[in-house]
C-alpha cells in the first residue's frame, strides 16, 4: 500500500506520463524495456484508479493473515512481472487475430492484474464470493469440478471493470485471473 501511494504522489510530483512508465508490448518485446514489468505495476495517474486498487489491496489482506507474511510477499513480488508479461502476451494474440497492431503500444498501467490473481486465490478459499459484500445478488458460489475450483466472479468483475471503464486493460485483468489459478 504505501508503495502504492508513494509511487502516486512520486508521479504527480514528477509530472510523469503513463508512456514513460507504463507497460506496452512494443515496450517489453520490442523495445525490451523490462524495468516496466514493475514500474507499470506501481503506476496509478487517477485518484480513484489508486482508491480502488488500495481499497482492494485492503479488502483482499485476510489472505496475507492465512498465507504468511512472507509467502504473500514473494508471490506477489512473482505475480507483479509475471502477469505484465502474460498481459503482453495475450495483447500480442488479441492484435494477431483482429490484425490491430496499435494495440500493442497501448500502455498499461496499475496493480490491478496481481489483485486479480489474489481475488482468484480468495474467491477459490471460500464457498462463495460477492462482488458487492452484503448484497445477495452479487455473490457467486465456489465449485469444485474435480479437484479444479471454480467461481466465476473474478470474470464477472473483470467485464464489470471494462464496461464501467472502458480504457481499463481487459488483458490485464484477464492475465491476473489466468495467474491467479496456480497459486
Amino acid at each position: 500500500l504505501l508503495v502504492q501511494m508513494a509511487s502516486f504522489g512520486w508521479i504527480k510530483w514528477r509530472g510523469v506520463t503513463p508512456a514513460s512508465v507504463g507497460l506496452s508490448a512494443q515496450s517489453l518485446y520490442g523495445d525490451r524495456e523490462y524495468r516496466r514489468l514493475v514500474t507499470s505495476a506501481f503506476a496509478h495517474f487517477d485518484v480513484m484508479h489508486l482508491l480502488f486498487n488500495v481499497s482492494s489491496t485492503c479488502a483482499l489482506g485476510g489472505l496475507e493473515d492465512v498465507l504468511g507474511s512472507f509467502p504473500y510477499f514473494a508471490a506477489t513480488a512473482v505475480l507483479v512481472p509475471a502477469t505484465g508479461v502474460a498481459c503482453c502476451a495475450l495483447v500480442v494474440a488479441l492484435s494477431r487475430t483482429d490484425g490491430d497492431a496499435s494495440r500493442r503500444r497501448v500502455p498499461a498501467v496499475g496493480f490491478s492484474s496481481v489483485l486479480f490473481a489474489w481475488i482468484v486465490v480468495a474467491t477459490l478459499r471460500s464457498r462463495s464470493y460477492c462482488l458487492m459484500p452484503g448484497v445477495d445478488a452479487t455473490c457467486f458460489a465456489t465449485r469444485q469440478l474435480g479437484a479444479f475450483g471454480f467461481n466465476p466472479a473474478p470474470f464477472v468483475l473483470a467485464v464489470l471493470i471494462q464496461v464501467v471503464v472502458p480504457r481499463a486493460s481487459f488483458c490485464g485483468h484477464a492475465a491476473g485471473v489466468a495467474l491467479g489459478y496456480p497459486l
